[in-house]
């Protein structure tokens, strides 16, 4: 993580001064960083225990708190996906989001096409969820001055309300990760090895590029893992409030999109029902304690569906409508044009799973290491790794059917990414083994964390629409051709347009802010693993 920081800086510094000696200073960065971070970790282990500065031990130990080395790490990605921001929208589905936040802050209503006569009203077809977090990031850029820098997108300067809405996952993607961390903790793995995953997770995977797009996909995730995660919590302190925040967590995504109450809800619903089931040696001993906390757990989920229906019929006069009805895109000799779950869906599994331009192992390549694990995953919590498979496999064939399986235009399988963080967790089991392991296992699995950041560099490095207007054409015939033709592959297409000249779509690239945030970023992970080294007692080596 250092090496790659290291390189990031010099990146910064070359568009800021210019491409003289890029041979020579980009791999100066990535072996700086390194040896920076080797020489921290030095002075930290020679001198910790040494009265050079009285108070280091108490700092030391403080560093050293589960949630401490949490925040860290999280505040270490927080300014990487700063450092790294488009500053703009990437499709039509941000816009209308953003479109909403606006209707709601300057108007006070939810249509966001106020066209005086028009029959009826527009609507977006979103979920309230992501609009309402949006409202501070919309007022704070209400403060901003009129004549800022402003980035640009295809179709010119980007207003400052649309920079500051951009940067909304920039903040919940880092949330995501430190659930991610906690529930590993929780389920019995080290701090480093939590780190390890957590770090991966927010840098290898699908999950850095989503943080610059202002789609529902990151909120999702986010309510999806802390639902897990209390489950998980309440599993070992039996206390009802955390079954009320994993229902809550579900109705807050039930909010943003009906899907979460047809998937997430009944798996997760199975397991609560198993988990309180009255029995002699289990959790509840009578039904009036059990029906007590399944009550905790159903309330918030009850009052998120009766929203939900009440907002459908607000919008379209029926509660069982929610304005998909009819989605459909244009007919390819992959898809015949007809909407909804119109396709078979084995063609969806196959091109989520293995096709060139949307499998989830090309977007996020240390998913194919944590599916080596999911064996040993299985061993600590078996419940738990069942209910984290059974909501992984329900959301991939629940997509594999839907006619725009591939979520375009975006980058990758934009449908899986709430799911990716869970998919990741079986990941910790290989860093557990670290120490047990030869260099050719240290090498593979580095080397796939390693393809995975050089993945995500090249989804930031240029707007993946320019190649889909390119490739596809107005009546989109040739979608089919992204996904499953590798010279067309998004991936090569981004590194075509890098190595032609094109400039990359970093908003603060070559900014005295860009360059900060990047140190920031690179003292956070430094401290964050400096803590996680610290072993505690009683912890798992």
């Amino acid at each position: 993580m250092s090496g790659l920081l290291g390189l990031l800086l010099q990146i910064n510094w070359m568009f800021a001064h210019g491409p003289q000696l890029w041979w020579l200073r980009l791999p100066g960065g990535l072996i700086g960083g390194w040896l920076a971070a080797r020489g921290l970790i030095w002075l930290w282990a020679r001198f910790s225990g040494r009265a050079f500065w009285p108070g280091w031990a108490g700092v030391g130990r403080r560093l050293a708190g589960r949630r401490a080395v949490g925040l860290l790490a999280a505040g270490c990605l927080m300014f990487c996906y700063l450092a790294s921001m488009g500053g703009h929208f990437y499709s039509f589905d941000s816009w209308f989001r953003f479109l909403t936040t606006k209707a709601i802050v300057d108007r006070g209503e939810l249509i966001i096409d106020p066209i005086p006569g028009r029959l009826r009203p527009l609507y977006s077809k979103t979920g309230i969820l992501q609009p309402l977090a949006a409202i501070p990031l919309y007022l704070i850029s209400k403060a901003l001055p009129p004549d800022i820098d402003p980035p640009m997108d295809l179709k010119g300067p980007v207003k400052p309300d649309e920079l500051m809405a951009s940067t909304l996952h920039q903040f919940t993607t880092p949330l995501i990760a430190l659930v991610l961390y906690l529930t590993l903790l929780d389920w019995g793995y080290a701090r480093r090895v939590a780190l390890a995953t957590m770090l991966t997770f927010g840098l290898a995977t699908i999950a850095w590029p989503y943080a610059r797009y202002h789609l529902a996909e990151p909120g999702l995730a986010l309510c999806l893992m802390i639902a897990v995660w209390q489950l998980l919590r309440f599993r070992l302190r039996l206390k009802g409030r955390h079954l009320f925040w994993s229902g809550l967590a579900i109705g807050l995504g039930a909010s943003n999109t009906t899907m979460f109450l047809v998937v997430p809800m009944p798996l997760i619903g199975l397991y609560v029902a198993w988990l309180l089931w009255p029995r002699r040696a289990g959790v509840c001993t009578s039904w009036p304690q059990a029906i007590r906390l399944a009550l905790c757990w159903a309330g918030p989920i009850f009052v998120a569906g009766l929203w939900v229906l009440w907002f459908n019929w607000f919008r379209y006069g029926s509660p069982f409508l929610t304005g998909y009805e009819g989605d459909r895109g244009f007919p390819n000799f992959i898809y015949d044009g007809r909407a909804g779950f119109s396709l078979a869906a084995w063609i969806g599994v196959h091109g989520l799973l293995f096709s060139p331009g949307k499998s989830v192992f090309l977007f996020s390549p240390p998913l194919m290491a944590a599916l080596l694990y999911l064996r040993g995953f299985f061993v600590r919590r078996r419940a738990e790794a069942t209910l984290i498979c059974l909501l992984c496999l329900g959301w991939l064939l629940f997509y594999a059917k839907w006619w725009a399986w591939h979520g375009d235009i975006a980058w990758g399988p934009r449908y899986m990414v709430p799911v990716t963080c869970l998919a990741m967790l079986p990941l910790a089991q290989a860093f557990k083994l670290w120490n047990k392991r030869g260099p050719l296992f240290k090498a593979a699995l580095l080397g796939v964390i390693a393809f995975g950041l050089v993945v995500q560099g090249l989804g930031m490095a240029q707007h993946f629409e320019l190649q889909f207007s390119a490739i596809v054409g107005e009546n989109q015939k040739n979608m089919p051709l992204l996904h499953y033709i590798p010279h067309y592959s998004p991936v090569m297409g981004n590194y075509r347009m890098l190595v032609m000249g094109a400039t990359p779509d970093f908003y603060l690239l070559g900014k005295p802010l860009g360059l900060a945030l990047s140190l920031a970023a690179l003292l956070c992970g430094g401290l964050a693993w400096l803590g996680a080294s610290v072993r505690r007692p009683g912890e798992p080596s």
